[in-house]
């Protein structure tokens, strides 16, 4: 890809996408003569090296009327270059050998001798391999991280990456959580209140059934520690849901434009369980801090459950109360059963709200 850019910036310029406008040969050679030899209007022009571009016969003319930049395709001969330059403006402190030595280069081989990777592909997939491959505080390389890399590339259902980051609890799959999440609401336009409902879903869907009965005791100890890591999300997520939705709320109460930072929110919301599943490891009461904001989520909760279609959040919340109960008791979870408990306890039976709404419309 090349962009020839001729004039003052702060005049009026004009942007032309050539990919996008798939001109005739005719309009090709016009534009490339004109920047050749002067007289256009300030413009920039994006054009992908290859047929008319690679055949014009005075791109030495362009190259003194113009600024070209000129982006190439990664190949053999200039990846190590440019791996070099990202690493080291990168913030993720790494180096050259360490990047090289964890096998990240064979790791797309292919896709070098395509020549089908740009700069781009490369920066994404060069960060996304150093999260997951290199340890950040020992530099050591995981080579069974490496592994699930080239095995598990392809994103799998909300549901499916909640799961794997629940079970493994690692960044690897936090990245790939929130990228899923990235994906849908730019593919589908999900509003921050969209990938809140989607998650309480996708959460409320991985709770066991609660009339399950598990027959030996690795069961049930396996039991016990899958339902502790859910309460324990289920919770935090919950907590979280005005700061996952702020962005939201505030442009309902405002004609500016404030910046969406639903995804931003979310990887907080993430990394945030993972401390809190790192302090109840270590003995800690994980919650002591966010009491404030739990109480403050299940008062909202009990004022939505008269409604007559109850929002998955208070199902989540009678999840959480059940399961607490299920669960070792450690003292955040005492606390969080007895703060759910009266919360449950002033929400009325779903069989109430129906009998009260069909009393309404008689």
């Amino acid at each position: 890809m090349v962009a020839a850019y001729r004039g003052n910036l702060f005049d009026a310029l004009h942007f032309s996408d050539w990919d996008q406008l798939n001109p005739k040969k005719k309009a090709w050679q016009d534009t490339l003569l004109g920047l050749a030899y002067g007289g256009n209007e300030p413009s920039v022009h994006f054009m992908r090296m290859g047929g008319v571009a690679d055949n014009f016969d005075d791109w030495n003319g362009i190259y003194q009327n113009c600024l070209v930049v000129e982006e190439q395709f990664i190949q053999e001969d200039n990846i190590k270059a440019y791996m070099n330059y990202f690493v080291s403006n990168s913030d993720l402190a790494v180096t050259l050998n360490q990047v090289a030595a964890s096998g990240f280069i064979e790791s797309f081989q292919a896709d070098i001798g395509r020549g089908s990777m740009s700069i781009n592909d490369l920066v994404n997939r060069l960060d996304l391999h150093i999260l997951t491959c290199i340890d950040p505080v020992t530099g050591a390389i995981d080579g069974g991280l490496l592994a699930r890399e080239d095995n598990d590339y392809q994103p799998l259902s909300l549901r499916s990456e909640l799961r794997r980051f629940l079970e493994r609890g690692d960044t690897r799959d936090l990245v790939r959580l929130v990228s899923v999440c990235a994906r849908k609401t730019y593919q589908e336009r999900w509003s921050a209140i969209r990938l809140l409902q989607e998650l309480y879903k996708a959460t409320l869907a991985l709770f066991p059934d609660e009339g399950a009965v598990s027959a030996s005791p690795k069961a049930v100890a396996a039991r016990g520690v899958w339902l502790r890591k859910l309460v324990l999300w289920s919770v935090t997520l919950v907590s979280w849901e005005t700061r996952l939705t702020r962005h939201h709320m505030a442009a309902q109460e405002s004609f500016m434009r404030a910046p969406d930072v639903k995804i931003v929110a979310l990887d907080q919301l993430c990394r945030a369980y993972l401390e809190r599943t790192s302090r109840d490891r270590a003995g800690e009461n994980c919650l002591s801090d966010e009491w404030d904001f739990i109480n403050a989520a299940f008062a909202r909760a009990v004022t939505r459950s008269a409604a007559r279609y109850p929002p998955r959040v208070t199902t989540l919340v009678r999840r959480i109360r059940s399961s607490a109960e299920a669960v070792q008791q450690a003292r955040w979870i005492k606390e969080l059963l007895a703060s759910a408990t009266a919360a449950v306890s002033a929400m009325p039976e779903p069989q109430q709200v129906q009998a009260s709404i069909g009393a309404k419309l008689k």
